[in-house]
């Protein structure tokens, strides 16, 4: 029977019944037998693989929204308190919610904070001292970080959309951190003069999805000889140490270390659409162009307003167009669309979570993908999310890029003319930069963030230069 006429006679009580692990796991079976692995991994490769821009130089599709605000509200002094209330007035019962479908699903979900369900008290103890000295550490991180290496605002064009400075983008705001390459663990890139060989994320298969610049975005080296390249680094072997206290996460790790830390800031719109950090071929395992290390845990650690982490199951279900099985959100609800078995994760100020890989695997017939926004936290009277958050995710890279020592831009071995010209170097996107609407939106985020430190961390009265704020001038883009 095909897949389509299979479909039609299924009811919704026999898709609830299906709704089991064992059953993805038949179907996973099935779909990964020998005498068919081979010819699906072949077609669904070459399906997936997806250039910046089609033959010519054209963008392949316009994403990004006709109108979207760009220029933040300002946060006032004391939003801490506001931005607490709204969590507990609006999240707090889905949160519950969402716990309790954790206990009770069938569907088990690896990742958690560290903090949590630990039962031997002396690995407890001595999380709670590690976890106090990596708060210490990232408190110095977060001031050093929004005084220097936050301000670089380069072109950005995520998903194949026109290209707009970075702030302006709907997706997350990125900074990497990275450390060197040792000598015994050069195999990718050959020395440069002027420039040091790096570990990176987002530059492997993800490259193309972060969609940064690639002749002028820049990649921060995380070493003793940074002024907040120093604190990254310290931040990151706190990190490691904390997550190694863990028997677990030091297992997942092994010989394996974390030297990358990126780090995503949220305000307004910005937000994180549902994915996975290791990109996986739909019937076999991880892709060969990762460039984070398959199987290790990622520490995400969390400053300022809450924000929602959410994480979303896709399992394997009867395919409509053919007559094998396709990953799919449960009972057919469609991408993007809210479901009930979402599990959402309230990410607090100081939390440290840990993203695992076993939810990421698509053996057994089901996995699970990621996204994080702050949808529903705009607090009453306001027309506008106000706050502003930033995580740092500790994580383990394989692959190697080239930093130039001055000016800490990504080496790129593509000629001046192969550089995406088509999305980046555009009139519109040069105009952009350094106009009055984008100096006013550089104004408020640095505004916002001394108000987000201001209230987190006790400090004195923030002192605001104000001298490129208009409150009439246009919010929105384009």
């Amino acid at each position: 029977m095909k897949g389509k006429e299979r479909n039609k006679k299924r009811t919704k009580e026999e898709h609830i019944i299906d709704n089991t692990p064992e059953i993805c796991e038949l179907r996973w079976r099935e779909a990964t037998s020998k005498s068919n692995q081979e010819k699906r991994n072949k077609k669904y490769d070459k399906k997936n693989e997806s250039k910046y821009v089609s033959k010519g130089g054209k963008k392949a599709v316009d994403k990004i929204p006709k109108t979207r605000v760009v220029v933040p509200a300002l946060r006032p002094l004391g939003y801490k308190e506001i931005a607490k209330k709204t969590w507990f007035d609006k999240m707090s019962c889905k949160l519950k919610y969402a716990y309790d479908q954790i206990r009770r699903s069938n569907f088990k979900l690896h990742s958690k904070k560290i903090t949590k369900n630990n039962k031997d008290p002396a690995v407890r103890e001595k999380i709670k001292k590690k976890k106090k000295e990596l708060d210490d550490t990232m408190e110095i991180l977060v001031e050093g970080f929004l005084d220097t290496d936050f301000l670089h605002d380069d072109l950005k064009a995520s998903n194949c959309n026109p290209a707009v400075p970075a702030s302006y983008a709907p997706s997350a705001f990125n900074v990497y951190y990275s450390r060197l390459v040792g000598k015994d663990e050069k195999r990718q890139l050959e020395d440069k003069e002027g420039y040091s060989l790096a570990w990176s994320y987002g530059s492997g298969s993800g490259g193309s999805t972060i969609g940064l610049n690639p002749s002028t975005r820049k990649v921060f080296k995380a070493t003793k000889d940074e002024f907040v390249g120093s604190i990254a680094d310290k931040a990151l072997t706190l990190m490691e140490e904390l997550m190694r206290l863990d028997p677990q996460y030091d297992e997942q790790l092994g010989e394996n270390h974390l030297n990358v830390l990126s780090v995503k800031v949220y305000w307004g719109e910005k937000r994180v659409n549902e994915h996975n950090d290791i990109d996986m071929s739909k019937y076999s395992g991880p892709k060969k162009n990762n460039s984070q290390k398959p199987g290790t845990p990622v520490l995400i650690y969390t400053v300022g307003d809450p924000k929602k982490l959410i994480f979303h199951r896709r399992q394997m279900v009867p395919a409509a167009k053919h007559s094998g099985y396709d990953f799919k959100p449960p009972l057919g609800i469609p991408k993007g669309q809210p479901n009930r078995e979402d599990i959402v994760v309230g990410q607090f100020h100081k939390d440290a979570f840990i993203l695992v890989f076993a939810d990421e695997d698509h053996e057994g017939g089901y996995y699970w993908v990621h996204s994080s926004n702050t949808d529903d936290l705009i607090a009453p009277g306001d027309s506008y999310y106000r706050g502003f958050t930033i995580s740092f995710m500790g994580r383990s890279c394989i692959h190697q890029i080239l930093i130039n020592d001055r000016d800490n831009t990504v080496f790129s071995e593509m000629s001046e003319s192969q550089k995406n010209i088509y999305i980046f170097e555009t009139e519109a996107a040069r105009a952009i930069i350094g106009c009055e609407q984008h100096k006013c939106v550089w104004a408020a985020i640095k505004h916002n963030a001394r108000t987000m430190l201001c209230d987190w961390y006790p400090r004195k009265k923030i002192v605001w230069d104000s001298k490129d704020w208009n409150d009439n001038i246009k919010k929105t883009y384009p």
